[in-house]
């Protein structure tokens, strides 16, 4: 069984940037391929935090190319780091 639970953190900080853990999450699941998505921040010493994505999909799809779809649709400082 999957339970999905809203974030408790509703914005990352990144590099002084405010990025919504729900938008990164809309632009994962757009992709045709994932069923499910939840973004959390990573800690880092000098970004404050990276958005990691876990992600499910329907099929086997390298997470190099699910982190390729979703940066050609982000802006340079909410690009996602490898999904998990």
């Amino acid at each position: 069984m999957l339970v999905t639970v809203r974030c408790i953190v509703c914005v990352l900080m990144i590099l002084f940037f405010q990025v919504a853990p729900a938008y990164l999450e809309s632009v994962l699941l757009s992709h045709d391929q994932v069923v499910d998505a939840a973004v959390v921040g990573t800690p880092h010493d000098v970004h404050g935090h990276l958005p990691t994505a876990y992600v499910v999909c329907n099929e086997p799809i390298s997470k190099q190319k699910i982190a390729d779809y979703v940066n050609g649709r982000l802006t340079r400082w909410s690009v996602m780091h490898t999904p998990v």
